[in-house]
C-alpha cells in the first residue's frame, strides 16, 4: 500500500489555547472518544511500540515533548520510543503560527488505510510561538503536546472539560490523561 491509497484526516488534532476566553472548537465533529470513520476505527499499527521522530525545535521544545511522551508511557496502555528515522509519528515545531487559526497550538494530520484504519503515518505540527505568546509556562507545553500525542494515538476531543483531550486548554495548568482517555486507548487497540 503506498500513501496514495491511504485517506488523509485533518479532523483530530487542533490544541486550541487561551489566557481567560473559551475558544468553540469542534473540528473533531463531535466529542466521541475515538476517531473512527464509516465503522473504522482508527489506530497505530503497534501501541507497544509508537515511534516519535522530532524535527526542529529547540532542546526545551523537544524535552517538553519528551515528558508527555513519559506521560502517556506511565499509563502503560502505549508505549512511545524516540527514533532518528522513519517514526510513525513525526514531531515539527514551527517557528510561527498556524495559517488556519492563530489560537492553536498544535495540529496533527493522520494518513490512514481507509480500509483498515492503520495510521501509517501521524505529522503533528507543534506552534511553541503561540503557547510563549499566551504567557506559556512548561505546564502550557506539556498539556498541548500531551494532547497531540492522543490524537495521534486516535483518540477524538472529550467533552469533560478537565481532560488533556478536550477541545480547549489554558495556559496555567497542567491537564491530566483520564481514566476515559486511557479506556479509549484501550478500546481502540482491544486491551
Amino acid at each position: 500500500m503506498n500513501l496514495s491509497e491511504c485517506k488523509q484526516l485533518l479532523i483530530v488534532g487542533i490544541t486550541v489555547l487561551t489566557m481567560g476566553v473559551a475558544v468553540p472548537v469542534d473540528a473533531a465533529g463531535g466529542h466521541s472518544p475515538v476517531l473512527e470513520q464509516d465503522g473504522v476505527i482508527y489506530h497505530v499499527p503497534q501501541i507497544k511500540r509508537v515511534t516519535v521522530q522530532y524535527s526542529g525545535g529547540s532542546k526545551a521544545q523537544r524535552q517538553y515533548f519528551n515528558l508527555a511522551i513519559k506521560k502517556w508511557n506511565k499509563t502503560k496502555a502505549v508505549h512511545f520510543t524516540e527514533v532518528k528515522t522513519h517514526g510513525v509519528v513525526k514531531v515539527h515545531f514551527s517557528k510561527g503560527f498556524s495559517k488556519t487559526d492563530s489560537q492553536i497550538g498544535g495540529i496533527t494530520l493522520l494518513s490512514a488505510n481507509a480500509d483498515t484504519g492503520v495510521i501509517v503515518k501521524d505529522n503533528i505540527t507543534m506552534y511553541p510561538k503561540r503557547v510563549h505568546e499566551l504567557g506559556g509556562r512548561k505546564n502550557a507545553y506539556i498539556t498541548a503536546d500531551v494532547h497531540e500525542l492522543g490524537h495521534a494515538l486516535g483518540l477524538k476531543h472529550d467533552s469533560n472539560a478537565k481532560s488533556v483531550m478536550h477541545a480547549t486548554t489554558w495556559v496555567d495548568r497542567l491537564y491530566p490523561i483520564t481514566t476515559a482517555n486511557v479506556n479509549a486507548v484501550k478500546f481502540i487497540y482491544h486491551e
